[in-house]
């Protein structure tokens, strides 16, 4: 009998068990915080994209006084937020995957990646303060 392609890179003498060769070796579960986080702003997004769209679709945004009375209610501004929130973190974490998968050099990874975290940072900051402003008034 022959061996099996799975001894393969192993020593043929040892009695180790494929299992036993390759436990420690993998991932360990390195990124499932960013995939339970990933989840977590997808579920959060499911009531908030319907708001979002029906503010939207219902002329809130037709001109700023009107956007700055919606926006002037404490339970509006409060969505809003949460909304630009999840969404720039939603985003952030789905880019991080792609790039992942698709750019193999590591000071390459790393540089993409970094843009995209301060890329989102800065947006959603940008964002948040400007929904601030307008609420209260400005």
């Amino acid at each position: 009998m022959g061996t099996h392609n799975w001894q393969f890179g192993r020593d043929p003498s040892s009695r180790q068990t494929p299992l036993g060769h390759a436990r420690g070796t993998g991932a360990g579960g390195h990124g499932t915080g960013d995939w339970l986080i990933h989840r977590l702003t997808a579920i959060a997004m499911i009531p908030l994209i319907p708001w979002f769209l029906y503010a939207l679709f219902t002329g809130v945004a037709a001109d700023h006084a009107s956007m700055q009375a919606w926006l002037g209610k404490p339970g509006n501004m409060t969505l809003m937020i949460l909304f630009i929130i999840c969404a720039f973190w939603h985003g952030q974490l789905a880019f991080k995957v792609v790039v992942h998968d698709y750019v193999h050099t590591v000071w390459r990874e790393f540089t993409v990646q970094s843009l995209i975290k301060f890329g989102c940072l800065a947006l959603a900051a940008f964002a948040i303060v400007s929904v601030v402003l307008i609420g209260l008034g400005g």
